[in-house]
């Protein structure tokens, strides 16, 4: 994708590229891969993506996010259902 959009000049590269020429395709930062390898982990995992919503200040609870798996670990109806063993 990223060399179709160099082919043609595309301007979406302007807001994709870094000055120093490094291409940041999804999100400016990090983005840092982690091991899971055990299930506290997993769960400290799941438990930091369900508070994103509220540390952002768009619900008071995680379960009241609707596109939020921690509706269904609070046992409330969502649009999908998790097999939480792994």
């Amino acid at each position: 994708m990223i060399r179709l959009f160099r082919e043609r000049g595309d301007p979406v590269l302007e807001s994709i590229e870094d000055s120093d020429g490094i291409v940041r395709f999804w999100q400016r930062g990090g983005g840092h891969d982690r091991n899971v390898r055990d299930d506290e982990a997993m769960r400290n995992h799941i438990e930091y993506i369900h508070f994103n919503p509220v540390k952002r200040g768009l619900v008071e609870r995680g379960a009241d996010w609707k596109w939020s798996s921690a509706r269904d670990y609070a046992g409330q109806p969502w649009v999908v259902k998790i097999r939480k063993s792994w």
